[in-house]
């Protein structure tokens, strides 16, 4: 009948290079996912890590503008009261020298001897604020510098996916001829099976077992099961 076996060429060396491509195409198709999850990977992480930067950096520089803001409040404190520390002061002078005249009690002295006191610890309160907002502010101009090498470093997010889709054409264009690779090997094993073309019977075998063939050579001859008579009319 049609596919049947009649004969079949030692398919070793064949069937070694079958298993060898199937082999090949496996790894390859493996290869070949590998880089596209790393297209995948390297878009979201470079686009994720920009977008982290950009965030830092407008957070950082919202935080210098607000430790700015504190400084000129600080500033604006501590003039006011310097101001009025040196009121008090004068105050102070003014009163004990009417003391010493026995113009006034020592009582009122007192009075205006807290009030300077009070002053001046309002204006160490003042520098103390003042440099704690210049320190916020030199501390977010640092974090500023450093946003801006992180965006910097993650700006070039195209350059790093054109890469990783260069290697995915690469591992792709491996994956199909390592496919090709792999039919070839498939359809030159299957060449080892000499099948029957048609419905017939085999009436002359011409190969034996073990025996070295060619190509080209008759190995054998299969007639058709329809009669038919070969005549030569004149």
């Amino acid at each position: 009948k049609t596919g049947d076996l009649i004969a079949r060429i030692d398919p070793t060396a064949y069937d070694s290079r079958d298993k060898q491509a199937a082999a090949a195409n496996a790894a390859a198709t493996e290869t070949d996912d590998a880089a596209d999850a790393q297209v995948q990977i390297v878009s979201s992480s470079s686009k994720g890590g920009l977008t982290s930067a950009k965030a830092a950096l407008s957070g950082s520089a919202s935080a210098a503008a607000g430790a700015n803001a504190q400084i000129a409040a600080a500033q604006a404190a501590l003039s006011r009261a310097q101001a009025d520390a040196q009121k008090a002061e004068t105050d102070l002078r003014r009163e004990q020298q009417l003391r010493k005249d026995e113009a006034i009690p020592q009582a009122q002295v007192d009075t205006y001897q807290s009030a300077a006191a009070s002053a001046r610890a309002a204006v160490a309160q003042a520098q103390t604020q003042l440099a704690g907002a210049q320190e916020a502010r030199t501390s977010a101009e640092s974090r500023i510098t450093e946003a801006q090498g992180r965006v910097e470093q993650s700006t070039p997010v195209n350059a790093q996916l054109d890469v990783a889709k260069a290697n995915a054409a690469l591992a792709h264009a491996r994956a199909a001829s390592a496919k090709a690779a792999l039919d070839l090997a498939k359809q030159q094993l299957d060449y080892t099976r000499i099948v029957a073309p048609f419905d017939g019977h085999v009436s002359k075998l011409d190969v034996h077992l073990g025996q070295l063939v060619s190509p080209g050579q008759v190995l054998t001859n299969v007639l058709p099961n329809t009669t038919y008579v070969i005549a030569n009319f004149k």
